[in-house]
């Protein structure tokens, strides 16, 4: 993801440094989502697993925190 923004004042630089860093948590938060539905998925019935890989394919790196927490919370659920 490349972002061609040029800062123009302190406040601005400030800004994007917050900017990439949320989206940098996304972005982990992205990550040990899939890396558990690997960990689990051979131990999940098939239902559960389609809905798993239906939650990777479409999980979006610009969702916002909210739902980050939302989709962890869902796929706890799964993992049981």
């Amino acid at each position: 993801m490349k972002w061609t923004y040029k800062p123009r004042n302190k406040r601005h630089i400030i800004f994007k440094l917050k900017l990439n860093k949320y989206l940098q948590s996304c972005l982990h938060a992205k990550l040990y989502l899939k890396a558990q539905y690997l960990n689990q998925l051979n131990k999940i019935t098939f239902s559960q697993k389609s809905l798993a890989l239906n939650l990777s394919t479409n999980f979006d790196i610009e969702l916002g925190s909210e739902q980050i927490l939302v989709y962890l919370r869902r796929f706890e659920m799964v993992e049981r």
